[in-house]
């Protein structure tokens, strides 16, 4: 066997080949690409998720957040700091997506 360094990986040539003369060789090298490709919109949407962004889980994370943080200040208190947040954190988001839009737009 003969170790080649590719993309900074080892790379093992052999002589096995795959059983099912119908099997393509790179099915492998798809296959863990299509995972890669799935837990990266996967971890994306996550993120994306924990933004305090309404209607978002984000949204209850940072009452939940204030809570722990906050614990002496009175609820209406935390909870006006929680809309603050929340419509600044929306605001910015909506923004991000109508910049990103007209870039889009106007790079066609």
């Amino acid at each position: 066997m003969e170790l080649v360094l590719h993309r900074a990986r080892p790379v093992f040539f052999s002589d096995l080949k795959p059983r099912a003369s119908f099997v393509p060789l790179i099915l492998p090298h798809l296959l863990e690409r299509c995972l890669e490709y799935i837990m990266s919109v996967s971890l994306a949407l996550g993120v994306l998720n924990m933004a305090p962004i309404f209607m978002l889980d984000g949204e209850h994370a940072l009452g939940a957040f204030l809570d722990l943080l906050l614990p002496r200040w009175p609820l209406p208190r935390r909870q006006a700091v929680s809309r603050v947040v929340l419509i600044g954190s929306s605001v910015l988001f909506a923004l991000n997506i109508v910049v990103s839009a007209i870039a889009l737009i106007t790079s066609l």
